[in-house]
């Protein structure tokens, strides 16, 4: 959500398109609509003809905000023949979800090798320790990007940092929201966007 809102901070027109009957985006707008200092983003549902429903609104939007449920699903099948841009956000410290990366990847690249060739994938570190010890979130970027049958790795990564968790609970990306301690998560979301290229 922040990644929205950053755009639309910098200029930019976006909108949400929600493909998953879980609805975390749904939820993040019900929670903006109760405070009214915070702009309206648009919002849009679509289960059936993705690729049809995204056209349409990138069109209308600089970007297109798509939230999927998670692999083999038919909505995230029908979001990687349409998407531009991918963003998979993996947790350093999670033996799950760097267990099931594999086939994530394969079915991103199987993608990109057919129905779409110009898309690009990212492999994103979320959630990562802000202890300067804690080496797991650079030895996973390390092993990943040393490897050419995985999916780049940005240098940016995104941080455990309470102003994520407290901007999203309250509907907020976290240029709306003030930590008063400086807010490093800004820096951080504008970083990974100017990294892979979105600003």
């Amino acid at each position: 959500c922040s990644l929205c809102v950053c755009v639309i901070k910098k200029g930019k027109t976006a909108c949400f398109l929600e493909t998953d009957s879980q609805g975390s985006i749904k939820d993040f707008i019900e929670d903006r609509k109760t405070n009214a200092r915070l702009s309206e983003i648009p919002y849009f549902e679509c289960y059936t003809d993705i690729p049809a429903m995204a056209q349409k609104l990138a069109a209308r939007f600089d970007y297109v905000f798509v939230d999927t449920p998670g692999m083999k699903s038919p909505a995230f099948v029908k979001a990687l023949s349409c998407a531009h841009i991918l963003f998979t956000f993996i947790e350093p410290g999670s033996g799950i979800e760097i267990n099931t990366l594999g086939r994530l990847v394969f079915d991103i690249k199987t993608a990109q090798a057919g129905v779409n060739p110009s898309m690009k994938a990212w492999i994103v570190l979320n959630k990562c320790s802000t202890n300067p010890s804690d080496s797991e979130a650079s030895e996973l970027r390390r092993q990943l990007n040393d490897d050419p049958d995985w999916l780049p790795v940005p240098r940016q990564r995104i941080y455990m940092r309470t102003a994520h968790k407290k901007a999203y609970n309250n509907g907020m990306g976290v240029h709306e929201y003030d930590d008063k301690r400086g807010n490093k998560a800004r820096g951080e979301i504008e970083l990974l966007l100017k990294e892979t290229d979105i600003l």
